[in-house]
């Protein structure tokens, strides 16, 4: 089994971090996991979210690529 840590960060058009969640968890080799994290942004704007995937917070080994989405709320 491995351990990880999903790490979701949601940053404002001025690159101002607003939102900063992480979830712990283990998964064996063969296991497949669906992660997602609630958040309700207070205003309307173009949001860049960036989720990370990390082996633990203290070693910050990468176990996936970033992945990057931009959203516009309105």
């Amino acid at each position: 089994s491995q351990g990880f840590i999903y790490i979701v960060q949601i940053k404002n058009e001025d690159n101002n971090v607003v939102s900063l969640s992480w979830v712990t968890g283990e998964v064996r080799s063969s296991q497949e996991l669906g992660m997602s994290i609630s958040w309700m942004p207070q205003e309307p704007g173009k949001y860049s979210i960036d989720r990370f995937v990390w082996n633990s917070i203290k070693e910050s080994i990468p176990l996936t690529d970033t992945v990057s989405t931009e959203i516009l709320i309105q």
